[in-house]
């Protein structure tokens, strides 16, 4: 379940079986709760194809290029960003479905 009403204002809370994650965010603080270390697959899966999608840079992350694509005839917006960590560089790529905000595998 993802209560959205703005970016600074947002509930998310997903439960399978034991299972249970909360995170909410009301300006500046941002909470979060999961009874595991671990999601499961299931709920990662349905979590990243929910809208609104939340994306965080932290301070190791580096925006590289915004650019329009078309993928599988769906219009995308696309962020390629590189993540930077002691001994190693990763290219990364998100891309959003630009008419329902859906982020594309």
């Amino acid at each position: 379940m993802k209560d959205f009403l703005s970016n600074e204002a947002w509930r998310e809370r997903y439960e399978l079986s034991d299972f249970l994650h909360i995170e909410v965010r009301n300006g500046a603080q941002v909470g979060e709760f999961q009874t595991a270390a671990f999601e499961p697959v299931r709920i990662e899966q349905l979590r990243r194809a929910l809208p609104p999608v939340v994306v965080r840079l932290g301070s190791n992350d580096a925006v590289r290029k915004i650019t329009a694509k078309t993928i599988n005839a769906v219009d995308v917006q696309c962020v390629e960003y590189q993540t930077s960590g002691a001994n190693h560089q990763e290219e990364n790529e998100l891309c959003i479905n630009r008419v329902d905000g859906i982020r594309i595998e």
